[in-house]
Parts: structure tokens; C-alpha cells; sequence
């Protein structure tokens, strides 16, 4: 069962970049009432699109916690592609857990 705050974070898949701008406007919402935390961006919120219309990038990863009991969503995208998902994570994405990754 999710708490109050987890029952208004969505878990759903997007089909198109209007669903996943939706999605960026109600994150964006819940952070500045103060139920999330961001834990990890690879672009801010406000910049997901720039004044040109265009996506920050092919993939955009934005991953928050919630603020009442600390579960850790995961919001992925492909606007390009028009996918992407909400979902809960296992633990915060760590950049450097990653970097050895490359040398292998």
C-alpha cells in the first residue's frame, strides 16, 4: 500500500511527448509543494524543453523521493521516440556506480 503522497504519483508508461510533458508538469508541481525530493536529473525540470521546442536530449531521466516515506520513483523518457515510464525504484541511481561500466 502507498501513502498518500505515493497514491498521486502515477505509475504509467507514455505513449507520446504530450503524456510525458503531463507527467513533467504534475513532478514539477509535487516538488514545488515540497511531497517530492529530487534525487537525481539529467536536465531540470523547466528545461525538459527549450524555447525552440526542443527536447533536452533522446533520453531525459529524472529520479525524486517521496517526501513523507522516502519511496524512490524513477521517470524515463524517450520523447523522441514518444516512450517512457513512471516507476518505482530499488534504490537512487549513483552516476559513479556506472563509470567502471565503460572500461570493461
Amino acid at each position: 500500500m502507498r501513502c498518500p503522497i505515493c497514491e498521486n504519483i502515477p505509475l504509467i508508461e507514455f505513449t507520446n511527448p504530450l503524456e510525458y510533458m503531463m507527467a513533467v508538469n504534475a513532478v514539477t508541481n509535487m516538488l514545488v509543494q515540497g511531497n517530492i525530493e529530487m534525487i537525481y536529473q539529467t536536465c531540470p525540470l523547466d528545461q525538459v524543453v527549450d524555447k525552440d521546442g526542443k527536447f533536452y536530449s533522446g533520453r531525459i531521466f529524472h529520479q525524486f523521493s517521496c517526501a513523507m516515506c522516502g519511496t524512490i520513483y524513477g521517470m524515463l523518457a524517450n520523447p523522441l521516440a514518444g516512450g517512457g515510464e513512471i516507476r518505482i525504484n530499488d534504490k537512487p541511481f549513483r552516476p559513479e556506480d556506472y563509470e567502471d561500466k565503460d572500461k570493461e
